[in-house]
């Protein structure tokens, strides 16, 4: 049986079936038997590894070992012998990098592929380096799933060449037109069979315990997207409420997508990129901090099919903190025996400055780009939530890259790393251009009402929100008592998420550091009681590890800490321990105030603007449903949601 996955009619779509030709040409007999069992992916996405795309993975698995002649001398393990006449495939798993480069733009270094691109800087890029470190992933992907990764043979396809354009073999390089027995001799030149005790040359990637376990992998597992998911691909793909007027001016100079939470910034990002890539094939370097928005992202660029390495072009995700650490190594900054977060702030300012005081040459900052192509080689750099990115990040941004280049999203009303953030300074008027979002396009009706009305009563003046005309409804729900007594409660909400066509991934919950603490053993006995209790698997997004990660499984709940909630959407969103996380904040508060030594207004007034701000963020989150809980009936903030609740009782309700 062959199984074809993937972007079948892409230039990987087209390689893979070249090779599968060359199985079918070996061993005729075998294409409906069940002897014969591959499965090949083309364009698979690994996000969270070194490595994310991957453009042709191909799974090879005989029940019974299939025999070939190859046509050189194949040396075998354990003792190097040679073998002239026959080799048995029993299975194999390849990696192979797909390659439409003309000719002139393809040189060798030895066996070395070095192909050459353009972009915002022209420059050789190794290819064999590039399919070395794609192996390399799809080992450890298999690792992470197994505990064993299988032997990965690794494949360079180009396929603009002849076969007699090539390198002396033996090397990994093939052609379209390679001969089917050339073909495989090349796969055993790479990955050596083993002549085993009985003289039998055979050709696996696994011991005998692991036949069966590769060729099922879940990286076969078809991602249908959920409703939510499917919602923002056809807002992308459709380019509903595309403005034209972003593709006439992104190029020329600097971009704003300015407006409130929920009015479809990161949206109107993403559909600038995919219209980038699929009219001019540009590539995208698409940069939040927020590690947990990385993950989001990520599955919809998957969806949208959009891959993001340097020659294909599209979009590459990336949190700021990862990005600028790629910059900070590229240019040696980074002390070996640092630890680099203790010295991010420190080593930001001292590139900063050194970009300022031009102590890099033009020469030294192209010989950087040059070397360092995954890093530097985009069209465009999109900013999402960038309205209080610091200063110095900014001005590294900008020398780089040049503010042409640059279209940044900025929420007017959710500052929480500083002060606003200051992307138009020292530019004229001419050289940029600020696009205004004010209709509600993430939450429903009623939801939408009531963060205007809280915004007015508390004194949150920039915040300007439409209401949809046709998102109709939406509710809120007060919860009280202890967080794992509450837990079962929200089983209801759950399950009338999902009888909206939702998953479980679909929704948000939001909990506090205290929380996260407690349920960071994730074998321990609180993390097992919390999914017990919801009768729900838990994604432990608050755990840092798995916060980029994008998750393998629709079933899981994400559970994030309040921090890393912006940017982020639920079907419905649970605030736990709500009073506890606006008390921590005030003492945040507090803090930066007595450290800033802040003039302008009292300590009271900023905590009370600082913890508003935080407020309207965790309100603005739901598409359809909020349920807030509180482990305290006297908090301040409990006492003002029931006088909310008194007003508005068709749409609050309380347990």
């Amino acid at each position: 049986m062959i199984e074809l996955f993937g972007a079948t009619n892409s230039s990987e779509g087209r390689a893979a079936k070249t090779i599968i030709e060359l199985f079918k040409k070996t061993f005729p007999n075998l294409e409906e038997s069940e002897e014969l069992n591959i499965k090949v992916f083309s364009g698979a996405k690994f996000h969270g590894y070194q490595i994310k795309d991957i453009d042709c993975i191909l799974i090879c698995q005989f029940k019974s070992p299939q025999r070939f002649n190859p046509v050189r001398e194949v040396k075998t393990k354990p003792n190097e012998e040679i073998e002239k006449k026959e080799i048995f495939i029993e299975s194999m798993v390849l990696c192979i990098e797909v390659k439409d480069h003309d000719a002139k733009f393809i040189k060798f270094e030895g066996t070395s592929v070095q192909v050459s691109y353009q972009r915002n800087i022209q420059s050789w890029h190794d290819a064999s380096e590039q399919n070395n470190k794609q192996a390399h992933t799809l080992k450890t992907f298999f690792s992470d799933e197994f505990g064993r990764a299988p032997w990965v043979t690794n494949l360079i396809y180009l396929s603009s060449l002849e076969e007699s354009e090539l390198p002396r073999r033996p090397h990994n390089i093939i052609t379209p037109n390679i001969k089917p027995r050339d073909f495989f001799t090349v796969i055993c030149e790479q990955s050596n069979p083993y002549k085993r005790a009985n003289n039998k040359t055979v050709f696996s990637c696994s011991p005998p315990e692991f036949k069966d376990k590769y060729i099922n992998s879940s990286l076969f597992k078809t991602n249908i997207p959920t409703s939510l998911d499917r919602k923002k691909v056809d807002a992308i793909s459709r380019k509903e409420g595309f403005n034209k007027a972003w593709m006439n001016e992104v190029g020329k100079r600097l971009i704003i997508f300015r407006g409130s939470a929920g009015t479809g910034k990161t949206i109107a990002l993403l559909q600038l990129a995919n219209e980038l890539f699929e009219k001019k094939g540009s590539r995208t370097l698409f940069l939040t901090y927020n590690k947990a928005l990385v993950s989001d992202i990520s599955r919809i660029t998957m969806y949208l099919g959009l891959p993001s390495n340097v020659d294909d072009g599209g979009v590459n995700t990336q949190s700021s903190t990862s990005f600028f650490y790629s910059i900070l190594k590229s240019f040696s900054l980074i002390p070996d025996d640092e630890d680099f977060l203790k010295v991010y702030d420190d080593l930001i300012n001292e590139m900063q400055n050194a970009l300022t005081k031009n102590l890099f040459s033009n020469d030294e900052i192209d010989e950087v780009f040059k070397n360092s192509p995954n890093t530097y080689a985009y069209d465009y750099v999109f900013i999402d939530e960038g309205q209080d990115w610091p200063k110095e990040e900014i001005q590294i941004i900008k020398h780089l890259f040049g503010t042409e280049r640059l279209v940044v999203a900025d929420g007017l009303d959710q500052l929480i790393r500083g002060a606003r953030a200051e992307w138009t300074f020292g530019l004229k008027e001419a050289e940029r251009i600020i696009f205004s979002f004010d209709l509600s396009l993430r939450m429903k009706s009623n939801l939408t009402y009531f963060t205007n009305q809280l915004a007015k009563n508390e004194g949150v003046n920039i915040w300007k929100l439409k209401q949809h005309n046709k998102i109709k409804g939406g509710s809120i729900s007060l919860l009280t008592g202890d967080f794992y007594e509450v837990l079962p409660k929200l089983k209801v909400f759950i399950d009338e998420a999902i009888s909206n066509k939702n998953k479980p991934i679909d929704l948000l919950m939001l909990i506090t550091h205290q929380l996260a603490e407690g349920l960071a053993n994730l074998k321990g006995e609180k993390y097992t009681l919390a999914q017990s209790l919801l009768e729900c698997k838990i994604n432990p997004g608050f755990l840092d590890e798995y916060k980029s990660k994008v998750s393998s499984s629709y079933d899981e709940l994400r559970m994030l800490q309040y921090q890393s909630a912006r940017g982020l959407e639920g079907w419905t969103t649970f605030l736990m321990n709500f009073d506890q996380f606006i008390e921590n904040q005030k003492q945040v508060s507090i803090k930066q105030f007595e450290s800033q030594n802040i003039t302008e207004i009292s300590k009271e007034e900023y905590v009370e603007e600082i913890t508003n701000r935080w407020i309207m963020m965790m309100f603005t989150r739901s598409v359809d449903t909020t349920v807030i809980h509180f482990q305290n009936k006297n908090s301040l903030i409990y006492e003002k949601m029931i006088s909310y609740s008194e007003k508005y009782p068709d749409f609050i309700n309380i347990d």
